[in-house]
């Protein structure tokens, strides 16, 4: 129901390799197969995808990795 699906929260960690694209993931369950299931083809579609580039104040600003919270909110699934 509703109530279960807003309380599921499944973390990961996202890996940036060179040309500031995708090169892989971590996740960590949200203890629900079909919650997690979900956010692991979300998260393999962004794989070997080019993020966009740092704000012109802060060109040095490059990460390696960036750290994700999925969650359910009443009506959609971010």
């Amino acid at each position: 129901a509703q109530a279960t699906l807003t309380k599921l929260r499944a973390g990961a960690t996202v890996q940036i390799g060179a040309g500031r694209r995708v090169a892989g993931y971590t996740m960590s369950s949200s203890g629900n197969a079909v919650f997690d299931r979900a956010t692991k083809a979300a998260l393999e579609s962004t794989r070997g995808q080019e993020l966009p580039p740092p704000p012109e104040n802060y060109p040095d600003l490059v990460q390696a990795q960036i750290s994700l919270t999925f969650v359910c909110k009443e009506g959609r699934c971010d």
